[in-house]
């Protein structure tokens, strides 16, 4: 049996990326009967797939800033592009200006011993100069399947007039479902209400800003309680500072909190608590796209391209979007954002996309693929 190997942000203790390891090795077992699935990365709490990185070498210490972390994720790299089968990049804003090591090394390696690539579920941009839009589309050029996530990264591609087989389906995640399985939850008057805060690189005012922006809002509600997702446990990167400082101060105004760490539920114990909650407010993209599979009204604000992307594509009401520039969160905080969280508990809140059909088309990136043991046209 062949083997693929899967690639991303793996391993960097960020619940989006780490989700898509695990679903693209369940699609790889489910429509391409002929590989055996390999996650590049250490292995993550509570899941069974095989995982490249030895369970000796610890997530903390694959994860680390230092030399010793990229060192051992640059020789597990170097070691999978060498070895025979298939390499692909999967999930998540892979093709940007922040290019990985991962990929200089893949493009060199590719030149030497003409290697070809394939990438499912990402997407392209954004770009910050013509230069590094124009190296992503030089290593592009190497791949013999790319399979986007947005209609936005799809016609990019097309404007590049790539040797590849294109397509677009829908973010990985939605293959989710079939793995986490079905959520019960219980009645109560009183709400629970999720919240997923995110620490904005180079945006420190604004994630302050937006967590204070939740917490005034919040803190005037009745009959409701907390729980609060540190979906990236990075000890520099991720959330558990913004996440505490929230719970501060929500416990402070006399609100009931939640506390959880995605580091130590796990993939699918963090997929089942957000599906379990009753409205979701989310900054990290993967906390609204969870909720909107799940059935579960949320918020994203839009600090990124690829949120509004999104938003844009599952028909997301106009009337409960929240932008992050500094007019928009000084309206919000005026009595715009209390009024979106309160029609969350309303039948306006629905995207216009339905969540099932969001899920059933996230398959085509492993249907639409050339080696695919029963091919079916991709959903544009």
């Amino acid at each position: 049996m062949k083997n693929v190997i899967f690639t991303g942000y793996y391993g960097m203790k960020n619940y989006g990326d780490d989700l898509f390891g695990v679903v693209s090795a369940y699609g790889a077992r489910t429509w391409w009967p002929q590989f055996s699935p390999t996650i590049l990365g250490p292995r993550i709490a509570g899941q069974t797939e095989r995982f490249s990185v030895p369970t000796f070498i610890s997530a903390d210490r694959y994860a680390s800033d230092g030399k010793a972390g990229k060192l051992i994720r640059t020789l597990f790299s170097t070691k999978e592009l060498l070895a025979g089968g298939k390499f692909i990049f999967s999930g998540g804003s892979l093709f940007s200006s922040n290019r990985s090591r991962i990929m200089d090394m893949a493009e060199r390696i590719s030149r030497f011993n003409g290697k070809k690539f394939s990438a499912i579920g990402v997407s392209i941009g954004p770009f910050d100069s013509r230069e590094s839009e124009a190296a992503v589309v030089s290593f592009l050029r190497r791949f013999e399947y790319v399979s986007v996530r947005d209609q936005a990264s799809y016609e990019l591609l097309q404007s590049y007039q790539l040797d590849a087989h294109i397509a677009v389906g829908r973010d990985l995640a939605g293959l989710a479902p079939a793995l986490a399985g079905p959520v019960e939850k219980t009645a109560s008057e009183t709400k629970v209400i999720g919240y997923a805060p995110c620490n904005i690189g180079g945006k420190p005012e604004t994630t302050r800003r937006i967590d204070d922006l939740f917490i005034a809002t919040v803190s005037r509600q009745q009959r409701v309680r907390v729980r609060i997702f540190s979906l990236n446990s990075h000890p520099i990167h991720g959330d558990n500072q913004r996440s505490e400082y929230v719970s501060e101060r929500l416990k402070a105004a006399g609100i009931a909190v939640e506390l959880i760490d995605y580091a130590e539920r796990g993939v699918i114990g963090t997929w089942r608590d957000i599906a379990a909650c009753d409205a979701v407010v989310s900054v990290r993209l993967h906390g609204a796209i969870t909720a909107y599979l799940c059935g579960v009204p949320f918020i994203l604000f839009e600090y990124h391209k690829k949120c509004s992307d999104f938003l844009d594509d599952i028909g997301q009401p106009d009337a409960i979007r929240v932008r992050t520039d500094d007019a928009a969160l000084a309206s919000e905080l005026a009595g715009d954002f209390e009024q979106k969280l309160l029609q969350l508990f309303t039948d306006q809140a629905a995207p216009r996309l339905p969540p099932g059909r969001y899920a059933a088309e996230s398959t085509s990136h492993f249907t639409g693929a050339p080696w695919a043991s029963h091919q079916q046209n991709v959903v544009a």
